[in-house]
């Protein structure tokens, strides 16, 4: 990992990590609540309105029932009866008063129910005539009558879309958070994958420069081959011929395909074959480089070519031998 990679991610571990999108639950929460609170607003008044309407309706209803039954009795008074009539029928939380308002008589010629909390600004009057009676018929509704209903229902509907709003908002965040773990997890990958990717580029320019240093190496090796002038050659446990250098096709005359998995033996003249075989002896059992002077068949039928040979043994680990390596110079021969 170089310089620059490595401290792109000492600066992204030290920097803290916030879930993203984090207004979103923010937006959604506040929404809802705002939402909520608009609907119980207008609920409200419209429960309010209602409220009053009934109220009208049962000031009416009142107003027509007080004027049907007095109707028929004669006299300017109350008949009998209808006071507590008027108690049993009135709806709770309404106060009824009934004025007369003949001259130099006004007063309250009956009061019906209890308004603890009065809502004076609501009330409503009703002038009634009939023959004989001039009454003026009140009534004022408690608070309880025009605002609670509405004032229930605003704080149920404020609660269950606050709670509505909050659920929805946890949603959003628990959304926002699988969201972060899965932008913090593609993180990972990457930062994995671009140092992966490095390791391998890195790799394959070793690998490269392994290729490049093993071709080196072959070409000195064929180059001190050729420069030496010797044949070199590798022998197998069998000894059987796995390489020979081409140097066989100068000096025998053979290409060097044709002798692979050749027994070198064969290459030996008849004469020295023993020879060979003490040789190979030797080099089994001493580390140093064995040395004999032999001859070798030429290609060419009838001609034989001295040469040294030199033969190190290939020793395994374990006791022993993976092979031979054998240089064969030629030797010139005296006139």
């Amino acid at each position: 990992m170089d310089g620059a990679t490595e401290h792109a991610t000492r600066r992204s571990r030290a920097r803290p990590a916030f879930w993203p999108a984090l207004w979103i639950p923010l937006v959604v929460t506040l929404a809802g609540w705002g939402a909520s609170l608009l609907l119980a607003g207008t609920v409200a008044q419209q429960l309010t309105e209602l409220s009053r309407e009934n109220y009208r309706a049962s000031h009416r209803a009142l107003v027509a029932n007080l004027a049907a039954r007095v109707q028929s009795e004669p006299g300017s008074a109350l008949p009998a009866g209808v006071s507590g009539t008027l108690s049993e029928n009135l709806p709770p939380g309404i106060e009824l008063r009934v004025d007369s308002l003949a001259r130099h008589t006004k007063r309250a010629l009956v009061i019906a129910g209890r308004a603890e909390q009065p809502l004076l600004s609501e009330a409503l009057r009703t002038e009634l005539r009939l023959p004989e009676r001039h009454w003026m018929i009140t009534t004022t509704p408690t608070a309880g009558q025009i605002h609670q209903p509405a004032g229930r229902m605003y704080w149920r509907i404020l609660i269950a879309g606050t709670g509505l709003s909050l659920l929805a908002g946890g949603l959003a965040l628990w959304l926002c958070r699988k969201l972060g773990l899965t932008r913090h997890q593609h993180r990972r990958q990457q930062q994995a994958l671009a140092q992966g990717n490095q390791q391998l580029e890195h790799l394959q320019i070793e690998k490269a420069a392994l290729r490049q240093a093993l071709n080196d190496s072959e070409t000195r090796s064929r180059d001190l081959m050729r420069l030496c002038g010797a044949l070199i050659a590798e022998l197998d446990e069998r000894q059987t011929i796995s390489f020979i250098s081409a140097e066989t096709a100068q000096m025998l005359g053979y290409a060097p395909a044709d002798l692979l998995n050749w027994p070198f033996e064969t290459l030996v003249t008849e004469a020295d074959r023993n020879r060979f075989r003490e040789l190979l002896s030797t080099a089994r059992q001493e580390p140093a480089i064995a040395r004999a002077d032999l001859a070798l068949h030429h290609k060419t039928e009838g001609t034989e070519v001295p040469v040294t040979i030199r033969v190190l043994a290939l020793k395994t680990p374990l006791p022993g031998i993976a092979g031979f390596r054998l240089s064969a110079i030629r030797r010139s021969t005296p006139d």
